[in-house]
């Protein structure tokens, strides 16, 4: 994975860290489901349904299974594994890219997912300032709401833990990196 992180470090100007840019999820697997509940219903989705199909609980209510199936639908966005369009609802429909990744066995999925996180821009900056030295992730959501920070820091936590997770001996600057990043339990 040293390539795609020498790619990353040879960003000029890494894309501005927004609230629509740092995802928020309960579970980084759900997003990886998306594409294949997607091509199984051949049929885009409401984040509503999204939500009721990748969570489904009986008393749940539509406000919770609607931000359920958003908060994934938007990861899996960033990975480019679906898109999401506006007429009077949110709609999520399958991409071309989407419909191979549901043909990967699960540890296929984490690789490729871990490679695609390098998209994410939060991940882009923390990853190039920590190739120069030690960093901390809540400093990337300063502008954020204290309550934004708190609910977003272990998504972007996560997803550095699953680059780590699929980190091998020739990524030795991608691994040193990943060491100046405090709070990280990928190794």
């Amino acid at each position: 994975m040293d390539d795609i992180y020498h790619a990353v470090l040879a960003i000029d100007e890494p894309e501005l860290v927004t609230t629509s840019n740092v995802p928020q999820f309960s579970k980084l697997e759900a997003a990886f489901q998306i594409p294949g509940l997607l091509n199984a219903l051949q049929d885009v989705q409401t984040f509503e349904a999204l939500g009721i199909y990748l969570d489904y609980e009986m008393d749940k209510k539509a406000t919770a299974n609607k931000k359920y199936g958003e908060n994934h639908a938007k990861l899996a966005t960033l990975l480019d594994l679906v898109e999401i369009s506006s007429s009077h609802t949110m709609q999520v429909s399958e991409t071309c890219f989407g419909n191979l990744f549901c043909m990967l066995s699960d540890d296929e999925k984490m690789r490729v997912a871990a490679r695609l996180a390098f998209r994410i821009p939060v991940v882009q900056r923390v990853l190039i300032d920590a190739a120069s030295g030690e960093v901390c992730i809540a400093d990337y959501l300063k502008p954020f709401s204290e309550s934004t920070k708190k609910r977003r820091l272990p998504n972007v936590r996560s997803l550095l833990n699953l680059i780590g997770s699929c980190t091998g001996e020739a990524d030795v600057k991608l691994i040193a990196s990943l060491r100046n990043v405090r709070g990280l339990q990928w190794d």
